[in-house]
């Protein structure tokens, strides 16, 4: 697999993420215009609003999964390395052999120590949107060669 495909498999999760927030929203809507439509179901108006609002982590979450999996099929396969380092370390050892700007590895870190707080229910530090996460992510990914 090369870069290209990739950056398309990170953006794809990025459109998920939109249709499905597109959905819900339609789906909320509707049911405030009809009520009748959530009768024998296990949730409410309530429920659809938040799963909204947490949407956008779990889709971030899904991106992040792509962007170290990435890393980490160009530590096994392009750098022949078959140690399996912490993500932090990972990042860190793969910026330094691809010179990596410090401002791209910087934001990198900023969105794993983000999404560590979503998953381990730490302190969240300012949110971080799906498209910033995309955005940072795959700029760091251009560093990479575009195959190995």
């Amino acid at each position: 697999m090369n870069i290209s495909e990739r950056f398309n498999r990170i953006k794809s999760i990025e459109q998920m993420y939109e249709a499905a927030k597109a959905a819900l929203a339609h789906y909320l809507k509707d049911c405030r215009d009809n009520p009748t439509l959530l009768i024998g179901a296990s949730f409410t108006t309530r429920e659809v609003r938040e799963c909204i609002y947490d949407l956008e982590d779990a889709f971030l979450i899904r991106i992040f999964a792509e962007f170290e999996a990435t890393l980490r099929d160009y530590w096994k396969r392009g750098c022949r390395r078959k140690s399996q380092p912490w993500a932090k370390i990972l990042i860190d050892s793969i910026a330094a052999r691809c010179f990596a700007r410090e401002s791209d590895l910087a934001y990198v870190h900023e969105v794993r120590e983000y999404r560590n707080s979503l998953l381990h229910e730490g302190n969240l530090p300012r949110r971080i949107t799906v498209q910033q996460a995309r955005s940072c992510l795959c700029v760091f990914l251009s560093h990479l060669p575009r195959d190995w």
